[in-house]
């Protein structure tokens, strides 16, 4: 686990923009990872293709309903069910597919999925 904190000396009204990436190997994988998926992009344009995944994802299904409460539980539920990672593998500085291994501890070659493990499991993936 990594804390970071940060005591920052700002003006009113001041913006910080702020880089996070995760990984499941290592710190220097996240960074790896945060290169790859963000490089130099701005805000705006980290914001943009974020939103259009998220757009894409959720627009794969279209429901109608009159109760726009019913509505909004659905598309609650999705977003939690499409929410937690599948993929347990990442690509090294070589481009090759790499994975933790819960098993053994170490970081070997190849793909490994994952499953939700009952994480929130009675929000998202038993309404849904």
């Amino acid at each position: 686990m990594l804390v970071l904190l940060l005591d920052l000396k700002l003006k009113r009204r001041e913006a910080v923009n702020v880089k996070v990436a995760s990984s499941f190997i290592s710190i220097e994988q996240a960074s790896l990872n945060l290169s790859r998926e963000i490089n130099n992009d701005s805000f705006d344009e980290t914001k943009l293709k974020a939103q259009t995944v998220w757009e894409n994802e959720l627009s794969r299904i279209k429901i109608e309903d009159s109760n726009s409460d019913n509505i909004k539980t659905f598309y609650s539920c999705l977003y939690r069910v499409l929410l937690f990672p599948r993929k347990f593998y990442e690509y090294n500085e070589l481009n090759e597919v790499i994975h933790y291994s819960p098993y053994n501890g170490e970081v070997l070659p190849g793909y490994m999925f994952t499953d939700n493990g009952f994480w929130d499991t009675f929000r998202a993936v038993f309404p849904f």
